[in-house]
């Protein structure tokens, strides 16, 4: 099992490198499935989902995905940026912080 979610990890970062968000988006997702239990891994593969809607633009699912991070990690400064940047674009400018 560390084996594989060694390859989820390392093709997860290698698609965010590649700006392959899509790809991204699903490695972190099987991240996560892959091993429940661990916190540092669901957390890892959070900011990814994050980020990676961030970037690509899904700005609903940035919102969304980057507030799930931030319930466990409530000053992670990647997850509070682009949550803004997510909130810029839909031009909720209020909602922005």
């Amino acid at each position: 099992m560390l084996r594989k979610l060694s390859k989820l990890l390392e093709r997860m970062r290698k698609s965010h490198d590649d700006r392959d968000y899509n790809d991204c988006i699903l490695a972190a997702r099987l991240v996560i499935e892959n091993d429940l239990n661990s916190q540092v891994f669901n957390q890892k593969g959070q900011s990814y989902i994050c980020s990676c809607n961030s970037k690509a633009k899904n700005t609903k699912e940035a919102i969304q995905s980057c507030s799930e991070m931030l319930k466990s990690n409530p000053n992670d400064a990647e997850s509070l940026y682009n949550r803004a940047q997510a909130h810029i674009v839909e031009e909720n400018l209020d909602d922005g912080k």
